[in-house]
């Protein structure tokens, strides 16, 4: 569980949520060996309460294992408990982020798979508990659009990725590429594009965790602008995986995993729709020549209406036209990213507030039980 500065309101849940999740495992089998362990990056990260979150946690019965000195982001963090804990070889490592509270089955669910040797990787999804905020249930239904309508699709085709958090690792999959990519604030993306040749990953469908959304569209819109520019940084840094004739992953995974990649482009798209009517309106260009009214609605019209009857058929009782609408507003966020990329602006990796000036904003598990 890394950590770099959220308090015992929102990390204490996460510890007491593996806590569960451990005993229930052991209960089931009770010859099996499972560590708890918060990755604590509190004191690089600057925060004054590091020891404060390090005192708690060792209460609860965890072990707490503080860095003094950084590197690496949240991936540096994970890799230095790792080699720390000696958690290589057939080990393996289930990840949550701090606001990431586990379900009791959750190590019960995800470990199966893993009785195919094949398997590196099982992911799960991402889902939000404080949706009774505007932004966090926005927020909720454009993650749906991700985690219950697509991640299924590119399991499927054995393009599954990581996504840094509700997910078990097979820690010689790590092994065999020397260690969580580093170079990138997606640093799970970039891995899984380097396994995917020889390992295989799994997308289970279900809650098996909960965590903590964006609190205020200031916070939502840093989360997307950090998740595409860390798309953007694998695109720049491996895109000879994707297109390169001697690359190992199939077409299927060329695809989805450029898909991804390419994905947040989408901003300046999005941008083009806000302008051209704007240029309409005060120079008088249009957007489309050569055609009327009539003959553009001819040919827009059947592709608009058979691409939403599509996209509802797949997205029914999944997400809401919130997820639309959250993706288009994010354009900013998206074409700013992109920019910072191509400048070759040195980014570093930021966390999304999970609380408003210091105190907690929704009724979290056992609210109030960790005085530290």
């Amino acid at each position: 569980m890394p950590t770099a500065g959220e308090s015992m309101s929102v990390l204490g849940p996460t510890v007491e949520g593996a806590i569960a999740a451990r005993s229930e495992y052991l209960r089931l089998n009770p010859e099996a060996r499972v560590h708890s362990m918060v990755c604590n990056d509190g004191r690089v990260a600057g925060n004054p309460d590091w020891h404060l979150v390090e005192s708690c946690v060792r209460e609860l019965g965890v072990t707490c294992i503080t860095r003094t000195v950084g590197g690496g982001a949240k991936a540096g963090n994970i890799e230095n408990v790792r080699h720390l804990v000696g958690a290589t070889g057939d080990a393996l490592l289930a990840v949550f982020d701090a606001d990431m509270v586990p379900t009791p089955d959750f190590l019960v669910a995800t470990l199966s798979p893993f009785s195919d040797p094949a398997v590196g990787w099982v992911q799960t999804a991402q889902y939000y508990r404080n949706t009774d905020l505007p932004i966090a249930r926005w927020a909720a239904d454009q993650q749906a659009l991700f985690y219950d309508v697509l991640c299924a699709g590119k399991a499927a085709r054995n393009a599954s990725f990581i996504c840094g958090t509700n997910v078990v690792i097979r820690a010689m999959v790590l092994d065999s590429i020397g260690w969580m990519p580093q170079d990138s604030v997606t640093e799970d993306f970039a891995a899984s594009i380097r396994l995917a040749p020889d390992w295989r990953g799994v997308y289970l469908e279900g809650k098996f965790a909960e965590g903590l959304g964006p609190v205020d569209a200031a916070n939502y819109l840093k989360q997307q602008n950090r998740w595409a520019r860390g798309t953007f940084e694998v695109l720049k840094t491996h895109w000879s995986d994707l297109v390169h004739p001697r690359s190992r992953l199939t077409g299927a995974q060329r695809l989805q995993y450029s898909l991804s990649c390419t994905h947040y482009i989408s901003g300046f798209r999005d941008l083009v729709y806000l302008l051209t009517p704007i240029i309409f309106v005060v120079t008088q260009i249009p957007a489309v020549r050569g055609a009327d009214a009539a003959g553009f609605l001819r040919h827009f019209l059947p592709y608009f209406l058979f691409g939403q009857s599509a996209f509802w058929a797949a997205a029914r009782g999944r997400s809401t036209w919130r997820g639309i609408i959250a993706g288009f507003i994010s354009f900013p966020a998206f074409a700013a990213a992109a920019l910072t990329v191509i400048s070759g602006s040195r980014s570093s990796f930021t966390i999304t507030a999970k609380q408003r000036d210091g105190s907690v904003s929704w009724p979290g598990p056992r609210e109030g039980h960790f005085p530290c």
